[in-house]
């Protein structure tokens, strides 16, 4: 089995946590049996929603858990960040964890991880047999995890969070449009089916109406000198194709929406 730096630690930290009592924290809560279990979770850079783990192998399947380093100072439940599918036993290659959602009985302030970070990997039992991961909704009481020799199995990782450069998009930031006293933010807009074509003007990942009396906000405000749109941002709004952002750009947007409806 591999170590991360410091993954030894980690493990003897946990069992002493098990030991304890943390919640109602059992590492083989319903057996005296000790299933097998071993991860590998390398270094990696992610845009921080989402985290690989290399292997993990679970003789009785169950789990593989992503916990922050809040384990190190004890948390061994509200550091559980992301946990993965239901396993079947065996060993699984590549297997992706979201992170910050879907973990029963935790609550996130946040949606991605906003920093560089070290991250655990924890093999987790599925000790109810109801293929849901239970461990934080029950305090730890269900769904322990896999040990070896007293110490729960783990490795650890480095995280670095990819640095996205809105700087290049089209839209990077919201439109303000002012038409008759009337202040709107539009967006920002992406694009639609077609590449270079930005008929999703809210941003909200689908075109509809909305989006076509939206961009018709927009010409209003254009043809107005109430909305500066470069060359690039012009062109990326101008639906038809024929050089002009103009009130065919919207009447086509609301075609694409009535035929994608």
């Amino acid at each position: 089995m591999l170590w991360g730096v410091g993954a030894a630690a980690v493990a003897l930290l946990v069992a002493v946590s098990l030991v304890a009592g943390v919640g109602a924290v059992s590492a083989d809560s319903h057996t005296d049996e000790n299933p097998e279990a071993s991860v590998d979770f390398d270094d990696q850079t992610t845009e921080g929603d989402i985290v690989t783990v290399d292997e993990v192998t679970v003789e009785e399947g169950g789990f593989v858990a992503i916990h922050d380093s809040s384990l190190l100072d004890g948390e061994v439940v509200e550091s559980v960040i992301g946990v993965s599918e239901y396993l079947e036993a065996g060993t699984h290659e590549d297997v992706e964890v979201t992170l910050f959602e879907e973990v029963d009985g935790a609550e996130f302030d946040q949606s991605e991880l906003d920093e560089d970070s070290t991250l655990i990997a924890m093999p987790h039992r599925d000790t109810d047999g109801d293929e849901e991961y239970d461990f934080v909704e029950n305090d730890g009481g269900n769904d322990g995890p896999y040990t070896e020799d007293g110490e729960a199995v783990v490795n650890d990782a480095h995280v670095d969070v990819e640095e996205t450069d809105d700087d290049d998009a089209v839209f990077s930031e919201p439109v303000e449009i002012a038409v008759e006293g009337l202040t709107i933010e539009v967006g920002p807009p992406e694009e639609g089916d077609e590449d270079g074509v930005y008929t999703d003007l809210n941003g909200d990942d689908e075109v509809t109406v909305l989006d076509a009396l939206l961009h018709a906000v927009v010409v209003t405000a254009v043809e107005e000198d109430e909305l500066d749109l470069s060359g690039e941002q012009a062109e990326a709004v101008d639906i038809d194709g024929d050089g002009d952002v103009d009130y065919d750009d919207a009447l086509e947007i609301a075609e694409i929406a009535h035929e994608e409806g």
